[in-house]
């Protein structure tokens, strides 16, 4: 069932009723390890139930398997809820993880789209949306299973044909007559019981493949809707909007968000953000903090007790984590800037040059940590609007949030949504925070500027592909991790959009064959995600059928369907089979204005 806004709270005082004080029953939560989102969701639903006394396990996952391992092992006849995030709405959880035969409530807050076309007919199982996700999901979900049969029997029921011991004597006697039987319905004059059936079924079947065909998208971030939560139990507050602010950043640095969209909900945010600023400033405790001199004389001075920190929306550059690194290494390593000056090879870094130059900023500084010499900075913004548009670089800010916690530096979300980023893709042995974003991003330029200048693309009709297991690769661990190969097609992607004398096409990315001969392949669609796009990503049932045509074994990394894995002696055979599904496709592949052209 969909649960839209108005009915979060109900649904959680449900969940509240059953396992409130209770220590033999709690509630089981899987969360996907793909995104930051996700880890800000689990923060503000770990906050709620302990704050209403219920009792709980939080699960790390990384694909459905792994899911279905711990609820044979947790799960018991006895009634109890398990939460999903980010994962678990693009399956069908009644069969793939046998909840049919047990007492299990289920919430699923998953901003993966599509859904399953079974999510409006399980009532057991409560898919949290926002209204307007819910009005556009109720058009567009398919009929569940079991629809065509179901509508068959009514049919039935009203006596349009005869009872069973009729049927029997008509099998026996009377089948010619039987045969020459036709429908009262008048939209289909002439069509027997069993053709009625089957046009339904083949309608069923037409409109399923519709709905899948559109491909993966993204809806709103869970994190935004476990806020929404809070605020419909009277709980919401600076941290749980802080987190949300995370959760929406996280989709608009890796796409997964239309612009407008992104400015849509950033607004509404911003609108939380000074309410609850103005309402902080009027009940905020003051305390007492005993101060020396020096001299060893003591006094006591009363400031105001910081609960959480200030939130404040700003305008932010692209230019990731300037505020931990050098303003030069950052400008080099933006992805922005690299696909408009090529910052990968020397005459694009000499164009960087010479825009600080224009700027007025020496190297030197540029090339400083930010912390050292971030006064001389602060018109920035204003010699960036004066000299970068003359670079192709038009678009270099975006509206964003800081938080500023006491005397501390405050925190930008863009930082702390790569950093976190960087630990998610990082295997844990080289986890290193800001470290491994700095490197993550370099690392993403250095390896695409390698492909790029080797000229390891391949044409096909459809789409342009890279293999990467005929390479070798200095960071092949960072690259196991979907999400960085999905980065680095990224950026793929931007750079040959550039090239006006390039046709736009999807990217298909083979990373490198980790120890068991085994290899990701992912795809980015051949633009960025646009409110008006109404196509999502079609490669995920375009990868599980070729898959299947030419025999390999795979299976889906993480809970985007886009992301597959394929030993590495099936590559070649796959990619022929992709490019042959691609272009019997119906699928609109490109941009409409390339297309025609």
């Amino acid at each position: 069932m969909l649960k839209e806004p108005h009915e979060y709270e109900a649904l959680f005082q449900e969940v509240k009723a059953d396992l409130q004080n209770s220590e033999e029953k709690k509630v089981l939560i899987f969360v996907s390890t793909s995104e930051c989102d996700s880890v800000c969701a689990v923060r503000i639903l770990q906050l709620l139930l302990m704050n209403n006394g219920i009792h709980f396990s939080t699960f790390p996952v990384s694909n459905t398997a792994e899911i279905q391992q711990i609820c044979e092992s947790q799960l018991s006849g006895e009634a109890q809820t398990v939460i999903l995030i980010n994962c678990g709405g693009e399956v069908d959880l009644y069969e793939d993880l046998n909840l049919g035969e047990l007492e299990t409530r289920v919430i699923v807050a998953d901003s993966h789209r599509p859904l399953h076309h079974n999510a409006s007919s399980l009532m057991s199982v409560h898919y949290m949306v926002d209204e307007a996700d819910g009005s556009q999901l109720h058009a567009a979900l398919p009929p569940p299973d079991g629809a065509s049969e179901s509508d068959d029997d009514s049919e039935e029921d009203k006596g349009e044909g005869p009872s069973e011991s009729d049927e029997d004597e008509d099998k026996e006697n009377e089948r010619p007559a039987r045969r020459q039987r036709v429908s009262p319905d008048a939209a289909h004059p002439g069509l027997s019981r069993r053709q009625r059936r089957e046009r339904k079924r083949a309608e069923v079947r037409r409109a399923r493949a519709e709905y899948y065909e559109r491909g993966t998208f993204w809806g709103k971030p869970a994190a935004c809707t476990m806020l929404e939560l809070a605020q419909q139990l009277h709980m919401d507050n600076r941290h749980y909007l802080w987190l949300a602010i995370l959760g929406l950043t996280d989709q608009h640095l890796h796409q997964r968000i239309a612009q407008q969209s992104y400015a849509e909900q950033a607004q509404k945010l911003e609108i939380l953000v000074n309410q609850l600023e103005e309402a902080g400033d009027e009940v905020d405790d003051m305390e007492e903090v005993p101060m020396e001199d020096g001299h060893g004389n003591v006094t006591v001075a009363r400031r105001r007790k910081i609960k959480f920190g200030h939130i404040k929306a700003v305008t932010d550059f692209r230019f990731p984590l300037m505020r931990h690194w050098s303003v030069y290494e950052s400008i080099i390593h933006s992805r922005y800037v690299a696909v408009r000056l090529g910052t990968w090879q020397d005459k694009g870094r000499d164009k960087v040059d010479e825009l600080l130059v224009k700027m007025g900023l020496s190297q030197r500084d540029c090339k400083q940590d930010y912390c050292v010499t971030a006064r001389k900075f602060n018109n920035l913004a204003q010699k960036l609007v004066e000299h970068a548009h003359s670079f192709r670089l038009t678009d270099l800010d975006f509206k964003s949030f800081r938080l500023a916690w006491g005397t501390n530096a405050p925190l930008y979300a863009a930082d702390v949504v790569l950093a976190a980023t960087a630990l998610l893709e990082a295997p844990p042995a080289i986890r290193a925070g800001e470290t491994s974003a700095r490197d993550d991003r370099s690392d993403c330029i250095c390896d695409g500027g390698l492909l790029l200048v080797s000229k390891a693309g391949q044409e096909r009709a459809k789409f342009r592909w890279y293999d990467m297991t005929r390479n070798e690769v200095s960071n092949k661990a960072i690259l196991s991790h979907p999400l960085a190969l999905v980065k680095l097609g990224m950026f793929l992607r931007d750079v040959a959009s550039m090239r006006v004398t390039r046709k736009r096409k999807p990217i298909v990315l083979v990373g490198p064959a980790d120890g068991r001969h085994q290899c990701l392949v992912v795809a980015v669609t051949c633009e960025p995600m646009s409110t008006e796009a109404q196509q999502g990503n079609p490669f995920g049932v375009l990868f599980e059928k070729s898959a299947r045509n030419i025999g390999a074994s795979f299976e889906h990394k993480g809970f985007d369907s886009s992301v597959i894995q394929i030993a590495v002696a099936d590559v070649d055979r796959f990619v022929r089979e992709l490019a042959v599904q691609a272009s019997a496709s119906a699928v609109r592949f490109g941009p409409a204005q390339a297309d025609a052209a």
